[in-house]
């Protein structure tokens, strides 16, 4: 039935340079929690009632391919994001470029969230790292009863090998929830998913399951 939301491109080679713009405005970034390894900071964003967040954290014994691997092995991201029900790859425009869905449950009494989710990823020209952009954007997929479809987001996953067998890792979003959604309630989470996120991410790159991963734009 999901076909028609399939079509497969043939693959190209994606470069993306990193900025030192950020991928949205914000205000200062201020440490929230520092905890395994993993930093969490939040900051305001000019014009929204919801914080953005960063995570950073450092992987040992990886690499930069196995670590990118990880992170657009979309039909995966049950594993790497909490509180995820349902993942679908509605088109693969290339490796590292995806358009997909993802169902999110929210805390009681809050309605469930989904949104359509474009991600694009490339290896730096000058270095050895990768850069994957999210954005939520609008798209035909049929919406569910009871879900409230988000439409608005943007984020950046940043992945550099700073030495032979140590990579970092830094993951920052900010979205807008849509529907009635307290903005305390929504930021209240915006330090613990990112968290839980890196720590997924962490255990997922120690099983071993993307050792020997062949990622074709980091060649």
């Amino acid at each position: 039935m999901l076909n028609r939301y399939l079509p497969v491109v043939p693959a190209i080679l994606l470069l993306y340079s990193l900025t030192i713009k950020p991928v949205f405005a914000q205000d200062q970034w201020i440490l929230k929690k520092e905890q395994n390894g993993i930093r969490v900071y939040t900051s305001g964003v000019p014009g929204s009632l919801f914080k953005a967040f960063r995570s950073v954290c450092i992987i040992n014994s990886s690499s930069l391919e196995e670590v990118t691997a990880a992170v657009i092995d979309v039909e995966n991201y049950g594993q790497l994001f909490p509180d995820t029900k349902e993942v679908l790859v509605l088109e693969k425009r290339s490796d590292g470029h995806f358009i997909h869905y993802m169902l999110t449950d929210a805390p009681w009494p809050v309605e469930d969230r989904d949104g359509i989710y474009e991600l694009k990823a490339g290896k730096h020209p000058d270095k050895k790292s990768v850069s994957a952009d999210i954005n939520c954007i609008r798209h035909p997929y049929p919406m569910k009863k009871g879900v409230v479809r988000m439409n608005r987001g943007e984020g950046r996953w940043e992945i550099t090998e700073l030495i032979k067998g140590q990579v970092e890792v830094r993951y920052q979003y900010h979205g807008e929830p849509e529907g009635s959604v307290p903005a305390w309630l929504a930021n209240s989470s915006v330090v613990s998913i990112p968290f839980q996120t890196l720590k997924n991410l962490k255990k997922m790159i120690a099983s071993g399951k993307y050792k020997n991963a062949d990622v074709s734009f980091i060649q």
